[in-house]
């Protein structure tokens, strides 16, 4: 298995440093191969950072783009890259990994067909920033069914999508993000696939996750 680590920068050094660090503590880098694309950062120490580990830049804004298309360029440019990669996980600067993900984890669940996206984070992405109840594109109350898998305590139901941080096949992904100006371009790429894949998360709250989000302050110009 190969899974292609798209990490987005913008500024923002110590977060930034905390998420690599951090995924790379946590998780066998054999199974992954990590990349970074920035918007514009100002700081050099971003660049910096990312040649001490050796994380090769295949996109970069020369002036602010914004959340959105600069994700679109960099998961395109990810999935151009010689190497085959079976999945993506776009990851942005701001987000600490807390455990080791699973390899044969990430096999079994994809083993369903129905199943498309992996949340890694369950109930909460922070102590104080819980995540939606409801499906975006539906407008329904989402049912998370319990389920166990490899000893995981997991959860499954059929949600919108949210980057922040999924693991998915790269066809899906692509089609999610393709021509992205915005936040909410990715709902409406939903709403043309063929059903709504399946999505599984860690059960409870914050417990169980794989990450956590640590970004509170945002870079200068913000741009969704």
């Amino acid at each position: 298995m190969n899974i292609a680590v798209a990490i987005q920068t913008c500024d923002r050094y110590e977060y930034t440093r905390q998420t690599v660090e951090s995924f790379i503590k946590q998780n066998a880098l054999r199974n992954y191969r990590l990349y970074y694309g920035d918007d514009a950062s100002t700081d050099n120490r971003i660049h910096d950072l990312m040649r001490q580990y050796r994380i090769p830049c295949i996109y970069r804004n020369r002036t602010r783009q914004g959340n959105a298309r600069t994700r679109d360029k960099l998961l395109h440019a990810v999935a151009k890259q010689s190497e085959s990669h079976d999945y993506i996980l776009p990851l942005e600067n701001d987000i600490e990994t807390v455990r080791k993900i699973p390899i044969k984890l990430i096999d079994k669940i994809f083993e369903n067909k129905r199943i498309g996206i992996f949340r890694l984070f369950g109930k909460y992405k922070a102590p104080a920033w819980g995540c939606s109840s409801r499906c975006a594109i539906t407008g329904k109350i989402v049912k998370w069914a319990p389920i166990d898998i490899l000893g995981e305590e997991l959860a499954c139901s059929t949600i919108h999508w949210t980057y922040m941080p999924t693991i998915l096949p790269v066809k899906l992904a692509l089609q999610l993000i393709k021509g992205a100006k915005r936040e909410g371009d990715s709902m409406k790429a939903m709403k043309k696939l063929p059903f709504m894949p399946r999505t599984i998360r860690p059960r409870g709250g914050l417990e169980n996750n794989f990450i956590v989000h640590i970004g509170n302050d945002r870079t200068k110009d913000y741009r969704r």
